[in-house]
């Protein structure tokens, strides 16, 4: 309205307050958009606080990371980093916060590990290990331990966050519901499926009245994951498919890693004609919201390439495939088992187009990942 547009704080508390609703419903796309015109009409106009001014900036790029992936939010969340210390100094919570955010979105692990502890000295001067401060922390840690492959200690690190939280949020709490499906994940990556599935079970079963629907979505996909992962494929379709329907309707920035999902079990069930076209769908909504980050994209086109090697274009889905894997190297620690996949993909389709020594090539690199990425003992 003509009132509240003369009212530049009340307009942008306004927008604030429904991007933050975006965000709890897990519409990050929604909650992005929003954000940027907020930014756009007010972040570099005079009448907002500087303190005003940093929050709307971080929150639109924790948005950004949501959508488009670390490759794009990194820099805008290194200027947050910056602004706050500038207008807060160094020892304030939200100097610790944004530290830790800026973590989630850091590549290097050296740099990753400085932020952390960085944001960690600061949580311990200031007392704010304890209760939900100490949640905060132990989850960020436990999400730059996963990136970096080490599942045994980020799992660790999601318990002690879920035990943190067990004092000050029910059970259904969102909060609570998001630190379990960290939980559920890192079981996951572990090999643990049958210890996963409950957890999801619960995410799923308790979020139908009060998590988001973003956070149904994600349970449900990940519950697709583990039961593909026990040769539970018609059940792993079903599961994908109900994420998808709901992701479509309430939390698009899901849509790109759903469709990945379903597109390449499709394929694994001998489907690579209904499997393809998902994959082209996911790597168009990708690039249409900034390419999300590098690794990603690069995994989903060799995923996308051993769908056309299924179909019979053996040395199309090669050389994509080659190609794809170089920049998932370039992208990806060896520690990442998402590299190892990767290699061993690009080693069948080699197989396909009948070069078996180069096979063999990939087929020793995924075993070498392989075994940098996972425990001793794991399925894999």
């Amino acid at each position: 309205s003509q009132a509240l547009a003369e009212e530049p704080a009340r307009q942008l508390a306004l927008w604030r307050a429904v991007g933050a609703l975006r965000t709890a419903r897990g519409q990050h796309l929604q909650a992005r958009d929003l954000l940027a015109r907020a930014w756009e009409a007010h972040g570099e106009r005079d009448g907002l606080s500087p303190r005003d001014r940093a929050n709307l900036y971080h929150e639109w790029a924790m948005a950004v990371l949501a959508v488009e992936g670390p490759d794009a939010a990194r820099p805008m969340l290194a200027r947050s980093v910056e602004e706050h210390r500038t207008l807060l100094g160094d020892d304030h919570p939200d100097v610790a916060i944004a530290l830790g955010d800026l973590a989630s979105a850091e590549s290097d692990p050296e740099e990753r590990a400085r932020l952390l502890a960085e944001s960690r000295r600061i949580r311990e001067r200031l007392g704010m290990d304890t209760g939900v401060g100490l949640a905060l922390q132990f989850n960020q840690e436990g999400t730059s331990l996963f990136q970096e492959g080490r599942m045994g200690e980020a799992l660790a690190s999601f318990e002690g966050a879920l035990d943190a939280l067990a004092d000050h949020f029910p059970p259904d709490h969102p909060n609570r519901l998001a630190v379990m499906a960290n939980v559920a994940a890192s079981l996951t990556a572990l090999g643990r499926w049958r210890e996963a599935e409950p957890l999801l079970m619960e995410i799923r079963d308790r979020g139908a009245v009060a998590a988001p629907p973003g956070q149904r979505a994600g349970a449900m996909e990940l519950m697709g994951v583990n039961l593909a992962n026990q040769g539970r494929l018609a059940e792993a379709e079903d599961q994908f498919r109900r994420s998808l329907a709901l992701a479509r309707d309430s939390a698009e920035a899901r849509l790109p890693n759903t469709y990945r999902n379903l597109g390449a079990l499709l394929g694994l069930m001998g489907r690579p004609e209904e499997g393809l076209p998902l994959l082209d769908s996911a790597l168009t909504l990708l690039a249409a919201r900034g390419g999300g980050d590098h690794g990603s994209a690069a995994v989903m086109r060799v995923q996308r390439a051993q769908l056309l090697s299924d179909l019979g274009r053996t040395e199309v889905g090669l050389a994509e495939a080659r190609a794809a894997t170089a920049e998932v190297r370039a992208a990806l620690p060896e520690t990442n088992g998402s590299r190892a996949e990767a290699e061993l993909r690009t080693g069948i389709m080699a197989l396909q187009a009948r070069r078996p020594d180069a096979a063999a090539e990939w087929f020793a690199a995924s075993l070498a990942g392989a075994h940098a990425s996972h425990p001793p003992g794991h399925p894999a």
